[in-house]
C-alpha cells in the first residue's frame, strides 16, 4: 500500500505524518500528526471499509509495546479532529461498540500512479481537486493491480517506486537540513558563568542562570528585539534549572538553602516560582511553594491551571506529586509499584506529563500521564549505539516535531513520543550544553563554554594553605598551586598509585575524556581510547598499583598499565565505582530492580552483598569494617550490624560530595575552605589547614599530600544556534 493517498478532499502523507487538507480555494492547510496516529490511520486505509478490532489495533501498532486502549482512543481522536469529524458523525471513522474501528471514507492513491495504470497525463505532487472529486459514494480504490497489461504493471511499478523514493529523499533531506544549524551568534559575553538557557513562551526573550561563584546564582533575561538584560531574581541562591507556566507569566524552579553546606538548615531543595512579568520590573523575592519537609523534590514542570508537577521521594520511593502555585498542599497522582521515576519532561500539552524511569530489568521507560496521573502510554526507550543505556536523559520539547531534544558533546538527538532516540545532526560548534529549541522559529539557544581545571595537591600539616597566586608556565594562567599535568582542559580526580609514584587522572586535552598517567619523571602517557559517547564513572586503583576498575557505559572496565582493558561482567549496570579494598573487595553502586544500590562486591567470586537499598553520593569502608556514607543532603552516615546513624560531629562541615578515608580517619573540606580530620575511633574532629577558594574536589590521600582540583576558569556563555542563509 502507498504511503500516500487520499481520504475525500484530504492528501495523507505517511512517510511526512502530514495531513494536507485542499480547499475550494486551492488553499491549503497542513497539519502533523504523532507517528502512532499516522499509523493507525494507515492499517485503516489498508483495510477500508472493513470493521477492525481494537486488539488488532494495539498488535499492529503497538505490537513491542504494552500500552492501554486509552492510547488508541486518544489516535482515533486526534484523526477525527484533523479531518473536522467527531465521535457524534462518524463520517470518516466509525465506531463499532465492543468491536473496533472502520475507515468509512474511500481510498484514493496519488494521480500519478493512477495515470501511469491509465497511461494517461500525470498530474502534479499535489494538485488541486474539485470540491466534489471524491464526494460519490461508488468511488473506490485504484489498484496498481487493476491492470491487465504486462507493460502497464511494469510502468506503474517503475513511478510509483521513483515517487516514493523521491518523498523519502525529500523528507531525509528536509529533515537533516531542518537540524544543520551552522551559525552561532553569542548573546551573552560575561566573565561569569551562565547556563540553562530557555526560551520565553512567546520566544521574545530567552532566560539563564548568572553564577557568582560555582554554585551560588540569579536568573536574568535578555530580550532578543532590544538585547536588555534583566535580574529577575532579588538575591542570590542556589537556583537550579527554571520551566515556564504556559503563558509565560511565571517561572517554577528548584532552590537549595545554601552552597557552602555550613548552613544550620539542611541542604535541601524546595519548590520555587517567580512573577515573571513583575521581575521584568524589578527583581523578585522567590516565593516558596513547597520544601524538602514534603520530601526530596526534583525536576517541577507547569500543568495547566497553574499547576505544578514534581518528583517527591519520601523513604526510597519516587512519586509524581501535584502542587498549586498559590497553595502549600501537594497531591500524590502517580506512584508506581515497578518504576523508579527520575526526571520530569516539560510537554507542549499541558493536560499530559512526560516521566522518565527504570522498570525491575533496568530498561529506561518514557511514561505518559494525564494531569490526573492517569497512565495513558509506557514506552521502553530505545538507545542508537552512541548512547549507553544507563544515560539519564535531560530532553526540552520541540513543538515543531513533536519530540524532544538532547545533545550528548556535539551530537544533537531527538527522543521522540514513542521512546525512540535518533540522531539529528552533529553541531559545528564544541562545548555545546543544554540546547533548547524556540517554540515559533526554527533556532535553538544553548550554554557554550568549558571548565579550566587542574589536579593540584596540598600539605595538610602546614596550617595555611594559601600561597601567593603563581602563574602558570604554559600561559601565565594565575594559580595558587602548582598544577600536575597543566593544560587548558579540564583535568579532575587525581589518584595516587599505591606501591608507586604515578598519579593517575581523567582528563578531556585530546578531546575526548582519557584516563592518563604521570610518571615519577612528569612523563605523560594516555592509557585508554574511550568513545565521545562513553558514560564514565570514577575510577579506584588496584591494591597493588598494576591497574584500575571504572564503570564504562554500566560496566565494569579493568584499565591496564600496558594500555590493555578487560571487562567484567555481571547481571547489573554499575553507575559508580567508590573503592577497591585490600580484601580484594569492590565498593560500587549499581542498580537493581532499577533502583539505586550500594553493594559490596568480592572480585574473587563476583558474588554481591547489598549495603544500602538507596541513592548515595560517596562511600567508603574503614579499616575497622564500618561503612560511611554520604547522602543526597550532605549529611554523613556510619552504618553498622545495629544500623544506621548520623555522625552528627560533621553535620555541617561537608561541601562537595566526596570525602576521603585514611586508615580510620575522614578528611573532608567545608564551606569555609578548611581541611579538616575526623577520627571514626576516638569521634575527635580537628580542623587541619586552611586552602585557597579555587581548590575543590578532594580526590585522594597519601601520608600528608592532599589531591583535589584547582579551577582555573568556568567560562560559559549563552548562545543563539540558527541556519545561515549562505
Amino acid at each position: 500500500m502507498s504511503p500516500q493517498f487520499y481520504l475525500d478532499n484530504f492528501y495523507i502523507d505517511c512517510s511526512r505524518n502530514l495531513v494536507i487538507e485542499q480547499h475550494n480555494d486551492g488553499q491549503q492547510k497542513e497539519q502533523n500528526l504523532p507517528p502512532k496516529t499516522i499509523e493507525v490511520l494507515f492499517y485503516l486505509a489498508s483495510r477500508q471499509g472493513e470493521v477492525v478490532s481494537v486488539d488488532e489495533l494495539l498488535d499492529r501498532v503497538w505490537s513491542e509495546t504494552v500500552v492501554s486502549n486509552n492510547s488508541l482512543q486518544r489516535c482515533i481522536a486526534q484523526l477525527r479532529k484533523a479531518f473536522g469529524d467527531d465521535s457524534k458523525k462518524q463520517a470518516f471513522i466509525k465506531t463499532h461498540a465492543k468491536r473496533g474501528y472502520s475507515l468509512e471514507v474511500a481510498v484514493v492513491y496519488p494521480e500519478a500512479v493512477k495515470v501511469a495504470v491509465d497511461n494517461d497525463k500525470a498530474k502534479p505532487y499535489l494538485p488541486e481537486k474539485e470540491a466534489n472529486q471524491h464526494n460519490d459514494a461508488n468511488t473506490t480504490d485504484i489498484q496498481i493491480t487493476a491492470a491487465t497489461s504486462h507493460s502497464y504493471k511494469t510502468t506503474a511499478v517503475i513511478v510509483f517506486s521513483l515517487l516514493f523514493i523521491t518523498v523519502i529523499i525529500f523528507y531525509l533531506h528536509d529533515s537533516a537540513d531542518t537540524w544543520q544549524y551552522n551559525k552561532l551568534t553569542p548573546l551573552t559575553s560575561h566573565d561569569k558563568k551562565e547556563t540553562h538557557p530557555l526560551f520565553s513562551p512567546d520566544d521574545k526573550y530567552i532566560t539563564f542562570h548568572r553564577y557568582d561563584g560555582m554554585c551560588a546564582n540569579n536568573i536574568w533575561a535578555k530580550e532578543l528585539s532590544t538585547e536588555r538584560e534583566f535580574q529577575l531574581t532579588q538575591s542570590t541562591g542556589f537556583y537550579g534549572a527554571h520551566t515556564f507556566a504556559e503563558q509565560g507569566n511565571k517561572i517554577a524552579f528548584m532552590a537549595k538553602n545554601n552552597c557552602s553546606g555550613v548552613s544550620e538548615q539542611r541542604a535541601c531543595w524546595s519548590l520555587m516560582t517567580i512573577d515573571f512579568q513583575q521581575a521584568l520590573n524589578s527583581p523578585q523575592v522567590p516565593q516558596t511553594v513547597a520544601t524538602c519537609d514534603d520530601g526530596k523534590l526534583s525536576s517541577p514542570v507547569w500543568l495547566n491551571n497553574q499547576a505544578i508537577a514534581v518528583l517527591r521521594t519520601n523513604e526510597g520511593k519516587t512519586r509524581v506529586a501535584k502542587y498549586q502555585a498559590d497553595a502549600p498542599d501537594a497531591t500524590d497522582i502517580y506512584s508506581p509499584d515497578n518504576l523508579t521515576l527520575y526526571h520530569l519532561l516539560q510537554t507542549e500539552n499541558r493536560q499530559q506529563i512526560a516521566a522518565l524511569a527504570f522498570d525491575q530489568n533496568n530498561q529506561q521507560q518514557l511514561i505518559w500521564l494525564d494531569n490526573t496521573g492517569q497512565l495513558l502510554e509506557q514506552f521502553p526507550i530505545q538507545f542508537p549505539e552512541s548512547i549507553a543505556e544507563s544515560q539519564l536523559l535531560d530532553a526540552r520539547y520541540d513543538v515543531q516535531g513533536e519530540q524532544f531534544i538532547f545533545s550528548l558533546g556535539n551530537t544533537l538527538y531527538a527522543l521522540n513520543y514513542q521512546g525512540q532516540i535518533s540522531k539529528l545532526s552533529t553541531l559545528a560548534f564544541n562545548h555545546i550544553f543544554g540546547v533548547q529549541k524556540a517554540n515559533k522559529h526554527n533556532r535553538l539557544t544553548a550554554s557554550q563554554g568549558f571548565v579550566d581545571a587542574d589536579i593540584a595537591m596540598v600539605n595538610i600539616n602546614i596550617q595555611t594553605n594559601k600561597p601567593p597566586l603563581l602563574a602558570s608556565e604554559l600561559n601565565q594562567t594565575v594559580l595558587p598551586y602548582p598544577s600536575i599535568s597543566r593544560s587548558t582542559f579540564n583535568e579532575q580526580h587525581g589518584q595516587f598509585q599505591p606501591k608507586g609514584q604515578a598519579i593517575a587522572f581523567y582528563s578531556d586535552r585530546t578531546g575526548e575524556q582519557q584516563l592518563w598517567l604521570q610518571n615519577s619523571n612528569n612523563e605523560l602517557t594516555k592509557l585508554t581510547k574511550f568513545n565521545s559517547g562513553d558514560l564514565l564513572s570514577r575510577f579506584v586503583w588496584s591494591p597493588n598499583g598494576d591497574s584500575m576498575l571504572l564503570a564504562k557505559n554500566g560496566v565494569l572496565t579493568q584499565v591496564f598499565l600496558d594500555k590493555s582493558e578487560k571487562t567484567i561482567a555481571l547481571n547489573f549496570p554499575v553507575t559508580e565505582v567508590y573503592q577497591w579494598t585490600d580484601k580484594q573487595q569492590l565498593l560500587i553502586k549499581v542498580r537493581l530492580n532499577g533502583q539505586l544500590t550500594l553493594i559490596k562486591l568480592n572480585l574473587k567470586d563476583l558474588k554481591p552483598t547489598v549495603l544500602l537499598a538507596q541513592e548515595v553520593l560517596w562511600a567508603q569502608l574503614a579499616n575497622n569494617g564500618v561503612l560511611y556514607y554520604l547522602d543526597t543532603e550532605q549529611q554523613i552516615w556510619q552504618l553498622q550490624l545495629t544500623g544506621a546513624s548520623p555522625v552528627t560531629s560533621l553535620r555541617h562541615q561537608v561541601t562537595g560530595s566526596v570525602f576521603l578515608m585514611q586508615n580510620n580517619d575522614i578528611i573532608g573540606m567545608n564551606g569555609k575552605d578548611e581541611l579538616w580530620r575526623y577520627q571514626v575511633i576516638t569521634e575527635k574532629f580537628q580542623l587541619l589547614t586552611t586552602v585557597a577558594p579555587q581548590f575543590s574536589r578532594l580526590s585522594d590521600i597519601k601520608h600528608h599530600s592532599v589531591l583535589g582540583t584547582q579551577i582555573a576558569s568556568s567560562r560559559k556563555d549563552i548562545v543563539l544556534l540558527e541556519k545561515s542563509n549562505d
